[in-house]
């Protein structure tokens, strides 16, 4: 999605809405392996150095189940309000061509909404085995803070 901001009336506010091909993402097997499809809406309001955006997607997304390593399709929304401006300064994205291609910012707020634990609908944690245990993020902390190193036992007889 590209807006260019010589055609945009300075003062007034205009509405786009599109459908965004992410075919070409390539992503990774622990966080978003692809997006299947996006919607977006966007409201732009150019005031002469900045480029007010408000935009609103739906993006179908497939990730992998934390559980049972299957993927899982999920619908993210997501809502975000930015600047864009053609200065550089720290409160705006900065762009310096009036063509502003619109594709990498939708594409980071997505990937922000994808849920680094998915877990599918009807998964259980898997059960310990032979030789291996599973732990809660929480169990291990708990157990490390608990367990002490064997070789510095010695020194815990020491009084001072």
């Amino acid at each position: 999605m590209k807006i260019n901001r010589a055609l945009l009336t300075e003062g007034k506010k205009q509405h786009f809405s599109e459908d965004i091909d992410f075919s070409d993402f390539v992503g990774d097997a622990n966080h978003c392996k692809a997006i299947l499809s996006c919607h977006v809406e966007l409201d732009a309001l150019d005031l002469n150095d900045l480029l007010l955006i408000n935009l609103n997607g739906v993006a179908e997304v497939v990730t992998t189940c934390k559980y049972t390593l299957e993927d899982i399709n999920l619908k993210e929304t997501f809502k975000e309000e930015f600047t864009i401006s053609n200065q550089e300064d720290d409160s705006s994205y900065f762009e310096e061509s009036n063509e502003i291609d619109l594709k990498p910012y939708i594409l980071a707020f997505i990937l922000d909404k994808v849920p680094h634990t998915a877990i599918k609908k009807g998964a259980t944690k898997p059960s310990d085995g032979v030789g291996y245990r599973i732990l809660t993020e929480e169990e291990l902390e708990k157990e490390k803070s608990e367990k002490s190193d064997p070789r510095w036992s010695k020194l815990d007889d020491i009084e001072f």
